[in-house]
């Protein structure tokens, strides 16, 4: 007679938890080589379990080096991409929500580690444990885009305590990390070499991030109704909005002299992270205001098209005013960097080495009164925060 397992008959399947375990472990190694600063000390025996290190370059383990992280997560968006099955791309989401945020300040990611709950990992061949390999697998590929290493991370079956507003959605999941990295005074980015005259370098973002996921979860609903994830009309537009997000981390810290090569290091007076509360909040509250200065950004990005269309369907309160628009998404770029002028050519000469499109897209000012003005690419009116 079979012996019933009462912790799989409570909802957690602890060998397939296992068997899942060693499959990440084995994304984890296909990183071990990706930091050209750092090299991974494991102690594991070959065990999917047991102790790895992080083993710094003899010149990083001493002052002026600083050891920092960046905790974060990609929020509401995993019901965009359980509905879109776009499980492979969504660890570019957290990546870019946590290594990002130690590179706009001057710093560079070196490992990762993260702690994914499930509602229900499932038997190896059920649709829910193969979308979870999926989240591995992808994120194995972003850390490697930024040359990062991910050192470890936990797997946890939730039940009920991971839900979603599709209770029927291959996985329910919620995943966050923190990118640990490094500082170094001498290539800091914060700002306090910023004045007037100095252009503003917009890099290109093909869609939401993950930020103002809310409104656009808000707006299907208003559009298709409340099962929108169902609706075959809308699965177009799920996929648009579960676009990756952009990876601009090895490009910056290339430009910013964390590499051998510093052939090619440009002066950045200010990098702002385009995520919650956008130019508003990121550019002018953070950056801006408390200096007196001022931003007129006359060319952005032309605004992806799910955002054309989630402005245009609007919620039950009517459709998405620019200001509105602004304030929450990144509006089609999802990075900015202030430069001198004159560094403008090569700038975008290096984002297209690196893959990415950038260009010039406004000037900082200084007026009586601080603010950022826009001016929107979906109506051309000018948006003024501040």
């Amino acid at each position: 007679m079979k012996m019933v397992d009462l912790y799989e008959v409570a909802g957690v399947d602890v060998e397939a938890g296992d068997t899942a375990s060693s499959i990440a472990a084995k994304f984890c190694k296909e990183t071990y080589q990706n930091s050209p600063i750092a090299s991974v000390v494991d102690m594991t025996n070959g065990n999917f379990r047991g102790p790895r290190a992080i083993d710094l370059d003899d010149k990083f383990r001493m002052k002026p080096y600083y050891l920092s992280c960046a905790p974060d997560g990609i929020g509401t968006k995993v019901v965009l991409h359980d509905a879109a099955k776009t499980y492979g791309v969504a660890a570019f989401d957290l990546i870019a929500m946590t290594s990002f945020d130690l590179v706009r300040w001057g710093g560079m990611p070196v490992f990762f580690t993260s702690v994914l709950d499930v509602s229900k990992l499932g038997k190896p061949d059920s649709d829910s444990f193969k979308a979870t390999v999926a989240l591995y697998s992808g994120a194995a590929k972003a850390a490697t885009e930024v040359d990062m290493v991910i050192l470890n991370g936990e797997t946890a079956e939730l039940g009920a305590q991971v839900a979603s507003e599709n209770p029927d959605g291959t996985l329910q999941f919620n995943w966050g990390g923190s990118a640990q990295g490094l500082y170094h005074p001498d290539k800091m980015i914060l700002g306090k070499t910023l004045k007037p005259g100095q252009v503003i370098m917009l890099l290109k973002e093909n869609g939401f991030r993950s930020n103002g996921i809310s409104l656009v979860r808000s707006i299907f609903a208003h559009q298709y109704g409340k099962d929108w994830y169902t609706k075959p009309d809308a699965q177009k537009y799920i996929r648009m909005a579960a676009e990756p997000s952009v990876l601009y981390d090895k490009f910056f810290c290339s430009i910013n002299g964390w590499y051998e090569d510093d052939s090619q290091r440009i002066k950045v007076h200010s990098l702002v992270h385009l995520s919650g509360g956008s130019f508003e909040s990121k550019f002018g509250k953070d950056i801006l205001y408390p200096l007196g200065l001022s931003a007129d950004i006359s060319d952005p990005w032309e605004l992806p098209e799910i955002m054309q269309e989630c402005s245009e369907w609007g919620t039950s309160d009517g459709k998405i005013d620019d200001l509105t628009l602004y304030r929450t998404w990144n509006g089609g770029q999802g990075a900015l960097a202030v430069i001198d002028k004159i560094d403008a050519e090569k700038f975008m000469e290096e984002a297209t080495r690196f893959g990415l499109e950038a260009k010039i897209g406004g000037v900082i000012t200084k007026n009586d009164t601080p603010s950022v003005r826009l001016k929107s690419s979906l109506t051309g009116d000018d948006i003024i925060f501040g």
